[in-house]
């Protein structure tokens, strides 16, 4: 199984409301006057501490390098609820928008993204509960595909679904993994 290194913190942007030390914050050593003053720390990725009607809080957070996915797609590639962590589709899609032509590379760029993403909320693939993949072309790249995830994904197994599809958002890609984490209880 993959590692993820342990990098800086992430970036911390609040938007409407008088922050308050989270848990995530604390965790990341963030402080009270950074948050305020709308300060960047060093930088792991793109994250964003929201306060939506009824007080819940919601925190979002992405892998340096697709942090401008948050602003280009208008989505949370990673969206922490203080309890369970929800995770946008990954594809083997580069920063840059390229594709590699060899599904195996693919696959693995596509879990490295999601490990990079996991890393950026303070997870680990240990932390996955349910894993959904869609694949175009399932069964030709099956094979190839459980190579690649046995290399991230180890016992105990999350949830797994594996849905075949005629395409994805990218053209060129052969696999979107969305995947939905919890973190350890707390003692």
């Amino acid at each position: 199984m993959a590692k993820v290194p342990a990098v800086a913190r992430p970036i911390v942007r609040t938007e409407g409301f008088e922050p308050t030390l989270t848990d995530a914050a604390k965790r990341r050593n963030v402080c009270k006057d950074d948050l305020r003053k709308k300060r960047v720390v060093p930088a792991i990725g793109h994250s964003n501490v929201r306060r939506k009607s009824g007080g819940i809080m919601r925190q979002t957070f992405s892998a340096p390098a697709f942090s401008h996915f948050h602003d280009q797609w208008h989505l949370s590639p990673g969206l922490d609820t203080r309890g369970y962590i929800f995770f946008s589709g990954a594809t083997g899609c580069r920063p840059d928008g390229t594709v590699s032509d060899d599904p195996e590379e693919q696959f693995r760029e596509a879990f490295s993204f999601l490990s990079d993403t996991l890393a950026a909320g303070d997870l680990s693939w240990e932390n996955v509960v349910e894993m959904t993949t869609y694949h175009v072309d399932l069964r030709k790249h099956l094979d190839a595909f459980i190579k690649v995830k046995n290399e991230f994904v180890a016992a105990p197994y999350p949830a797994w679904s594996c849905i075949g599809t005629t395409e994805l958002i990218t053209e060129g890609t052969l696999v979107e993994i969305r995947v939905i984490c919890q973190r350890p209880m707390e003692r």
